[in-house]
């Protein structure tokens, strides 16, 4: 029987510290990041109007376990997901990240109605949901209407001028809706 020396550095490089290593999950992927990517809504739609580009355009992030943004380039795609009777998601509802970030430009809905929500999606990512927001209708040029009590009026007559700002549809709008 011959021996072979045993060095305890050798021992500990080439055993023992791959079993402690993989353990504390230091192989591989870093600590805390356990490779899952999230998609999260930073700006909400919003000012949505039918038929109009939202003026407040959605934008996401793309973060790994440990909340930190993650540099490749990811696609992300929009659907519309709640109150879609007959609705559709106007524009470009597909973007990519560059550095985390994906900023869509041109979305919008195409009809008036409510509790309407966007998720976003992508192969690589968790999904992200945004809050319920509103469509409202598009305004027509107001109208205004002229009634004389005369068929003459002179110089220092007061004449009463109604105007009334009026939906796509012809409702009235009231409340202040726009301006």
């Amino acid at each position: 029987m011959s021996r072979v020396p045993v060095r305890p550095r050798g021992l500990f490089q080439a055993c023992i510290l791959p079993v402690i290593l993989a353990a504390a999950g230091c192989l591989g992927e870093p600590t805390g990041n356990d490779g899952a990517l999230q998609l999260q809504f930073v700006q909400q739609p919003g000012g949505a109007v039918a038929g109009v580009a939202f003026a407040r355009q959605p934008t996401l992030e793309v973060r790994n376990g440990s909340g930190q943004l993650v540099s490749e380039t990811i696609a992300i795609t929009l659907t519309l997901t709640s109150n879609t009777t007959g609705a559709a998601l106007l524009g470009t509802p597909i973007a990519t990240t560059s550095g985390g970030t994906a900023t869509f430009s041109d979305l919008g809905i195409d009809l008036v109605g409510s509790d309407y929500q966007i998720t976003a999606s992508s192969p690589n990512a968790a999904s992200a949901t945004s809050t319920m927001f509103a469509v409202t209708g598009p305004i027509s040029a107001a109208f205004s209407e002229v009634t004389t009590p005369a068929s003459l009026l002179l110089v220092g007559d007061t004449v009463t001028v109604v105007l009334q700002a009026r939906d796509a549809s012809g409702t009235p709008l009231t409340g202040g809706e726009r301006p």
